[in-house]
């Protein structure tokens, strides 16, 4: 049986695809040092929170899709077997419900359970939240994106997950609530240094420093620069309406921004994208409760909430941007690879193979007659 279950529910841009590139990376590793983290599709447990919190993934009217709870399953089957420790790592674990964070617990009776939050504060947020909400094509500005956020009343709210995810002193309360305060941790991304979060969560799970470290070399989900922002945004614009989600996901999710999130920047003066002053200061408010309520709960805390809270994001109004370098765009034509084929269902592979058979055994057929 299981020893110990380690679960990293987020929070979304905290540093939790870098950190799951390196479990995913090092999963010898860890085994060696006594901990397993469960294989699946892409390097966090995405799949599985999804199915476990029945959110579809992609849009709901154009191929979008809830994954089968049979994702969550291979998952909890891999863990069971285990006698070493395990570690289950997704931030989307973050939008469970009460009684879905309930359903995680009863699937692992009589086992000791440690949940370990990554955090920094909402207004450094903001910039990285809204470029992610792009990368699922909706087609509003940073502004319009803002205003729908902080005044759902007097604007279009365009992504209704985000305060599922963000207010950080009612999601952690839930998993306080099954598993308890003794059982929850958080730790505070430290900017000033990096390699703060990969230490303290190394300690946490009790492993090697060394095995949790930022992987040489390699650039892991950055934030967008205002080029590349304003060349998404135009993108989606244009992506007609007639094609569906598994498009979109394979050659501009997953395909061009993808690639252009993992590499350094080609431009040289790249500029950042700029919160509106307004926007940086309701962000810091909703920080205040979090914080207020997260100390309410008495959990440990790894590093300083204050002191982070008082981390500055880059204020100012977005220039228009109307052209873009010939090198951001190479890059992003250059994104998509022959294994984005591993994103196309058995389905669409298989209907364009018996459609080439066809073809074959046609042109055949003409050179015998």
């Amino acid at each position: 049986m299981v020893k110990k279950i380690y679960i990293h529910p987020g929070f979304h841009k905290t540093g939790t695809t870098s950190l799951q590139q390196i479990f995913a990376q090092n999963r010898i590793a860890l085994r060696e040092n006594g901990i397993i983290y469960p294989y699946s599709r892409g390097s966090g447990h995405h799949r599985a929170a999804w199915a476990l919190h029945g959110r579809v993934w992609g849009w709901k009217t154009k191929g979008g899709e809830v994954p089968p709870i049979s994702e969550w399953k291979k998952i909890v089957s891999q863990v069971k077997k285990s006698r070493e420790s395990a570690l289950i790592s997704s931030e989307f674990f973050a939008e469970l419900t009460i009684e879905e964070i309930k359903k995680f617990r009863e699937a692992f009776p009589a086992t000791d359970f440690e949940v370990i939050f990554t955090w920094r504060p909402m207004q450094k947020l903001l910039p990285s939240s809204y470029q992610q909400y792009l990368k699922y094509g909706i087609k509003a500005t940073y502004e319009e994106w803002l205003h729908g956020i902080f005044m759902p009343d007097q604007h279009k709210n365009y992504s209704p997950s985000f305060w599922q995810r963000h207010k950080h002193g009612e999601v952690i309360a839930k998993w306080v609530e099954v598993f308890g305060a003794e059982s929850v941790k958080l730790i505070v991304a430290n900017e000033s240094e990096p390699d703060f979060l990969y230490r303290s969560f190394a300690d946490q799970i009790k492993v090697d420093r060394e095995v949790i470290k930022p992987l040489d070399g390699e650039t892991r989900n950055r934030s967008l620069t205002a080029q590349e922002t304003a060349l998404l945004l135009e993108v989606n614009r244009r992506f007609p309406k007639e094609r569906p989600w598994s498009e979109y996901e394979i050659f501009i999710r997953e395909g061009a921004f993808n690639h252009l999130s993992n590499i350094k920047s080609v431009e040289s003066n790249p500029e950042k994208l700029l919160t509106p002053g307004w926007a940086a200061e309701a962000a810091k408010k909703q920080n205040e409760i979090n914080i207020a309520k997260i100390k309410d709960l008495k959990i440990e805390v790894v590093g300083n909430l204050d002191e982070a809270s008082e981390a500055d994001v880059l204020v100012g109004q977005n220039a228009e941007v109307l052209m873009i370098s010939l090198a951001v765009a190479a890059e992003a034509i250059l994104g998509p690879e022959i294994k984005i084929i591993k994103r196309f269902s058995a389905k669409i592979i298989l209907q364009e193979l018996t459609r080439r058979i066809k073809l074959k055994l046609l042109i055949i057929k003409r050179r015998v007659i």
